[in-house]
Order: C-alpha cells, then structure tokens, then sequence
C-alpha cells in the first residue's frame, strides 16, 4: 500500500532543522522564491440551452473547486455591487468567503512547512481546520480536500516535534475524510509508516450505515465533499469523523461533522435541518455574475472574437487576472461537451483550452465529468506561473588575443562605467584607440592587405620579368 522503507533511524529535534531544508531544496521547494505567488482566477459557466441552466450553475461550482485546488491560482470573491442579487437572496455567499480564507491560510502554512516554521504552519493548518469544524456547509464548495491536506500537514507538524499521539490521532481524521491525502514518501518515510499503519487499521475495520434525513425532505446529501444523492436515503462509511452536509434551493446549506463509531446493531442516524430563506428566494451556491455573461453563448457560437472583449469586461469586474470559461455546447439534452477556455487579462487573450467529451447534463454529475478536461486547462495555463528558475548566468569575459581578461570598460558594451552609447569610454575619458591590442589588430590588417596587393601585382601578365622568367609569389 504504502512504502515501507526506513531511514536508519528517525530524524527529529535538531536533525530536522538542517536534514529537512535540505531535501526540500533538492524538489524545488527549499526557498520562498520558488513558491509562487497566489494569482486570483475566477470562473464562469454558460450554457446554449436555457435548460442546462441549473447544469451550467452545478458546473461553475466545480471550476470554482477545481481552481482553488490548482497552483497557483485562487478564486476570487467578487464584489458586484448592485449588478448581484440581494445578500438575503443568496445566503451561501459567505461560504465563499470562508473558501478564499481557506485557501490564503492553506498557502501560508505551506509556506511555513517549506521554511520550516513549525509553529507558523501549525497555526494556518489548525485555523483551517476550526473553520470547516464551524462551517462543515463549506465542504460543499471546496470539497474535503483542504481540510485533509490540512490535517496532514498538522499530524507531520506533530511528528517533527515527536509527539506520536498527535500524530496517529491527525492522520486517523485526514483518512476518515479524504484518504487520497498522505505525506510524500520520499520527504517523510518514517512518517508515512505512521500513517500506513493508521490507514491499515482503519481499512480493516467494517464499514458502518449511516441514515441520513433531511428537513425537509429531498435536499442534496454531501458526505466529505463528494454528493450522494437525496435524502432521506442511506450510505455506508467507513469508521471516524466524517462531513456530512446538505443543500436546497430556497434553503440556508447546512452541515454536521459526526464521528462515526462501529455498532453490532442498528445504524447510525444523521439529521440536517435546513433554514429557510426569509421570502422563499431560491439559494445559489453560485456568485452574483457579472454583466456579459448572459451574452456569451450567443458569442461563442459566432466565433467572431466577440467573446474576448466579453472575456475582458467580465475579468475587469471581479478582479481576476484569468477567466475560466466553461460552454456547455448544444447537444441532445440529456448530455453535451463542453469547451473550457482559460483568458488571461495581462495578455489579453485566451492561453489555454480543452474539449471534453460528451458528459451528462445531470447537475449531480456534471461537474465530475467535466473536471478532467477543466484541471487540463488550467494545468497548462499555470505551466508558465510555475516555472521559476534561477538567474541566468552573468555574460562570460571577454579575453583578448593573449587570453587576458578585457578591462570592463574596453569591452564595447557600455557596461561598467562605460557610456551606454556604447563607445566603450570611462568617466576619465579613455579611449579604445589607446589600448595596445587595438594597434596590434590594424597593424596586422595593414600588413595583409599589403602584402596582398604585392601578390596580385606581380602575378598579373606574368610579372615584371615577362612571361617566360620565374614569377615571385609571396605567401603569407
């Protein structure tokens, strides 16, 4: 499952202090200056068929997900003003919120790990982690993912400091909640056998029936991240905390985290109460959209490069330097592809795309379907934000026809305290005309030419001698 080899010996306490930075130099993440800055990204999805709206918003949603789990990007909370609907209307915007401080502190503890600032990264992770424990609603926007990576980073954060129950205790919650999420094998063996250990145990356990109601009935059931349906309905888990959470149109989302203990009988019931939206107004999990969206489908179906100057408007507005653009093309109504585009607004035009190919429209699943061809986009539209690199290497000497280094000021380039119109003179008025080498060249090209000339004119209509005496030829 899991490598199992060990270092001779486990490294702690001071060992860490110098072993660790080192090998976190040989991956690339040694120094700040190769952690990219976070860039804000936004994404907005549209759809030709009015009906593929509800598809269209379920999409967006995912994007949004997907951006916040891509480096370097961020998705950015707009601030639409009036062009929005009314706070009231869409209680879930918090949650976006929520998400862009998760993320921000998500970064800095990431930072922190690489500087190994232990305690700085104990407490981004440990804040991210009171959040979703405070709002386990926001699993339904950012997925589990966070929170597990989160947990991770604080249970290798407890074993550096050698405290072992910590750690076991950190890993036996990020495995309940997304067991995708483990240390890297080749930074932290010693570690990863904790957590092999934890995920062994937890593996051979039975998985325990969780009933799961709603009021009222018929909300959508998020478990960890991932949607499960409507409830009232039941699901098998695996023992150990887990998110559940729920959402309705017209409805405040809500969650619960539980901790989930085996049984011999019976199974275990989880109830979520949904809060009514004062006037019936319907709760989107989405943003207020930005003008210019609405007229998107109309232009990409013409293609003109009308879309871009869209692109931009909607960039400008909520102050995002990439734009996500997902169109649900037209199909047969039951299923479509879509072409996700990224815009940059620096450059002004679109730097990536991908095809899906045809998923289903059904809001529950689009957004997995779709999320490979989204994560290939923005994958390639991030290539260039993450490729930081040393310096280049300064110009080497320039040397002259003896292998001497060339004074600075000599060297033509206007480098130094040369001049930069490039005659190559210092601030004490030298000249290139009084270095020796400089003569030597136009002796030497003096000398060729004469005796060039001397060449030719003596083998010219056989010499000076005529054409029957020796003719005296000069090679040089």
């Amino acid at each position: 499952m899991a490598n199992r080899a060990r270092w001779p010996g486990r490294f702690g306490g001071t060992t860490a202090r110098w072993l660790l930075p080192a090998l976190l130099a040989g991956t690339g993440l040694g120094t700040a200056a190769a952690q990219p800055q976070p860039v804000p990204a936004y994404a907005v999805a549209v759809a030709t068929d009015p009906a593929a709206q509800r598809s269209a918003d379920a999409l967006q949603q995912a994007a949004l997900q997907v951006i916040n789990n891509t480096m370097p990007f961020v998705a950015v909370q707009p601030a639409l003003g009036a062009t929005g609907p009314a706070p009231a209307a869409n209680p879930d915007l918090a949650l976006l919120n929520d998400a862009n401080t998760v993320n921000q502190a998500l970064q800095a503890g990431l930072q922190a790990m690489t500087n190994l600032e232990l305690d700085a990264a104990a407490s981004s992770f440990s804040r991210i982690v009171e959040i979703y424990e405070a709002k386990p609603a926001l699993t339904l926007i950012t997925g589990a993912q966070p929170l597990a990576q989160s947990l991770v980073n604080l249970a290798i954060n407890a074993f550096l400091q050698g405290d072992e129950g910590q750690t076991e205790e950190f890993f036996r919650y990020s495995i309940s909640i997304d067991p995708t999420q483990m240390p890297d094998p080749e930074l932290f063996p010693d570690v990863l056998n904790v957590y092999s250990t934890v995920a062994d145990d937890i593996g051979s356990r039975s998985l325990v029936r969780v009933n799961v109601t709603t009021q009222p009935a018929g909300a959508e059931v998020w478990i960890d991240g991932l949607r499960k349906g409507t409830a009232p309905n039941r699901w098998d888990v695996p023992p150990g905390r887990h998110v559940f959470a729920a959402r309705m149109d017209g409805y405040v989302s809500t969650g619960k985290l539980v901790d989930v203990q085996p049984r011999r009988r019976g199974n275990v019931e989880v109830e979520l109460t949904l809060e009514e939206v004062p006037g019936g107004a319907a709760t989107a999990l989405g943003p207020a959209q930005p003008a210019g969206v609405a007229d998107l489908p109309a232009a990409l179906m013409e293609g003109s490069g009308r879309e871009v100057a869209l692109f931009r408007g909607i960039s400008d507005q909520v102050g995002a330097r990439f734009l996500l653009v997902l169109w649900i093309m037209p199909g047969d109504g039951s299923s479509s592809m879509i072409s996700a585009q990224v815009y940059d607004r620096q450059q002004d035009r679109v730097v990536a795309s991908a095809l899906s190919p045809e998923v289903p429209l059904d809001p529950s699943q689009i957004g997995n379907a779709a999320s490979p061809s989204v994560r290939q986009a923005l994958d390639t539209a991030a290539q260039p934000l993450l490729a930081v690199g040393p310096p280049p290497p300064p110009p080497p000497p320039w040397n002259d026809l003896n292998g001497d280094t060339i004074p600075d000021d000599l060297q033509g380039g206007g480098g130094g305290d040369g001049g930069g119109d490039g005659g190559g003179g210092d601030e004490d008025g030298d000249s290139i005309v009084s270095a020796w080498w400089f003569w030597t060249i136009i002796g030497a090209v003096v000398a060729g030419g004469a005796a060039t000339g001397i060449y030719f004119g003596l083998t010219a209509s056989g010499g000076a001698s005529g054409p029957d005496e020796p003719q005296v030829i000069l090679e040089f």
